[in-house]
């Protein structure tokens, strides 16, 4: 009993008293944004789609810049709420989105506003140009007028220092001598009924501030030609402006009123005419040629 006490070795048992060892801390959580915040990213993405649908609303001219820089405004405010959503932490799909819309949206109707600015100062330059020309234009072809009108102040003279009384009615047997060889009785005036009065073009009239006529002669006293013979008059005007054929013969075609122009055109007016000679016509050999001396009013 005591060997086998002997040989038996005793360890002794340590033990350990005091507080257990603290364990490792758990990481912060990540901050997270506010509900206002991430509404704030929205805004900006609805503004961004806002700006451009307001900037390109179909318009009226008068009101496209107004709806232009409200699409600015709007763009430009939904890129402060994408900045105070960032600031604020709210989730970057949703701010980042809502900047870079709201941005692009901002730099395309600024650029689209200063081009609009650009090319409406450029049309009006080129209207105001364009009246400018005309209206020098105009003015030229005025004194131009004036100075070819000039060169037949004889025939004004002449009618001014014309005696009325000079001039008779024929009748219709002299009336068709005096259209078969006017230049016989240039120093004789008539009196006679016109009508059916048509432009004709002369140059060579035209540049002698004369324009040329052409019509129906009748005889004033009241008895009919077997035929109706048409005769060419000569008046004060241009190849554009004729006095006579800008006179009573127009004043339905002034108004709009086409069947009083084609009423005036078949009625007959009466007039001072003295004989002149010939012109060449196309259709005919020539047409019997009288000055216009006056209108009976």
């Amino acid at each position: 009993m005591g060997d086998a006490t002997r040989g038996s070795t005793q360890h002794p048992v340590t033990t350990h008293s005091g507080p257990p060892a603290a364990s490792a801390p758990s990481p912060p959580a990540a901050p997270r944004g506010s509900r206002g915040a991430l509404w704030l990213g929205i805004i900006a993405i609805v503004a961004g789609v806002a700006g451009l649908t307001i900037a390109f609303l179909p318009a009226p001219f008068e009101l496209r810049m107004a709806f232009v820089i409200g699409g600015i405004v709007v763009a430009i405010a939904g890129v402060v709420a994408a900045i105070i959503a960032l600031r604020k932490r709210a989730p970057k799909g949703v701010a980042l989105t809502g900047l870079i819309l709201s941005a692009v949206v901002a730099v395309i109707t600024t650029a689209f506003l200063v081009l609009s600015v650009i090319a409406e100062y450029q049309i009006e330059a080129m209207v105001q140009r364009n009246a400018e020309e005309q209206q020098s234009r105009l003015a030229q072809e005025q004194a131009e007028e004036t100075a070819i009108f000039e060169q037949s102040e004889w025939l004004s003279d002449a009618r001014a220092e014309a005696v009325k009384s000079d001039f008779a009615a024929v009748d219709a047997a002299t009336l068709e001598e005096i259209l078969a060889a006017p230049d016989a009785y240039a120093e004789q005036g008539i009196v006679v009924d016109v009508s059916q009065i048509l432009p004709l073009t002369s140059d060579s009239m035209a540049a002698e501030g004369l324009c040329l006529t052409e019509a129906t002669i009748a005889p004033a006293d009241g008895s009919e030609l077997e035929r109706m013979p048409r005769i060419g008059i000569v008046d004060r005007g241009t190849a554009e402006h004729c006095e006579f054929i800008d006179g009573p013969f127009e004043a339905g075609a002034d108004t709009g009123d086409i069947g009083g122009f084609l009423e005036n055109f078949g009625e007959r007016t009466r007039v001072w005419l003295a004989p002149t000679g010939t012109v060449p016509m196309q259709d005919q050999d020539e047409l019997p040629l009288f000055t216009l001396m006056g209108v009976v009013e």
